[in-house]
């Protein structure tokens, strides 16, 4: 379970390096709602 979280984490690290700046805080605040449900 543990490497599967570390590998998943890694791509979302990657794929928000990949993104704009305005993009990257789109797709953070996205994720903060999604984790407050």
């Amino acid at each position: 379970m543990i490497k599967v979280a570390e590998s998943f984490n890694s791509e979302i690290i990657g794929f928000i390096d990949s993104l704009k700046e305005k993009d990257i805080t789109d797709y953070r605040n996205n994720l903060i709602l999604m984790f407050k449900k």
